[in-house]
């Protein structure tokens, strides 16, 4: 079977390019716009330049409906994950914490050597957690010290 590759001329460049070269948008000629992807990069780009009052109140505009999902995002960049993940373990925690399973707001909890999400904790288990140092010596001194094995 002989199928014909269809091309695109920019309007902006005037160079001739496959359609895979210019993005989709439903409306326009063969289902693809008239700038191929460099060209339209540019232009966004020099756009964005030349109206930062716009760009800037579109940013902070959409900074203030979306407060705790930049959070949630932020948290999970700087843990190194994704936010399928954090579904995943959502799932497996049945929103508990993980520690003393209680269901209120979880906390991501990230090993501080490797940076690698751990789990989701309540505030108070994952203070305890940092505030034992993330030590697994000093909370076994902590459970001895509770069981009264301290003399």
């Amino acid at each position: 079977m002989n199928e014909e590759v269809l091309t695109k001329i920019c309007v902006d460049c005037g160079v001739e390019k496959t359609l895979d070269n210019f993005a989709k948008a439903i409306r326009n000629k063969y289902g693809r716009r008239n700038y191929c992807k460099p060209c339209d990069h540019a232009r966004k780009k020099e756009w964005r330049k030349n109206n930062l009052d716009k760009v800037r109140k579109t940013y902070n505009a959409w900074r203030g409906r979306n407060k705790e999902q930049r959070r949630l995002y932020e948290r999970l960049r700087r843990a190194g994950s994704s936010i399928d993940e954090y579904i995943e373990i959502v799932k497996l925690q049945a929103g508990l914490c993980a520690i003393c399973g209680v269901e209120e707001e979880l906390v991501i909890d990230h090993d501080h050597v490797t940076n690698k999400l751990r789990g989701l904790l309540c505030r108070n288990c994952n203070s305890g957690i940092g505030l034992l140092k993330d030590s697994q010596i000093v909370l076994q001194k902590a459970i001895e010290y509770l069981g009264g094995n301290t003399r």
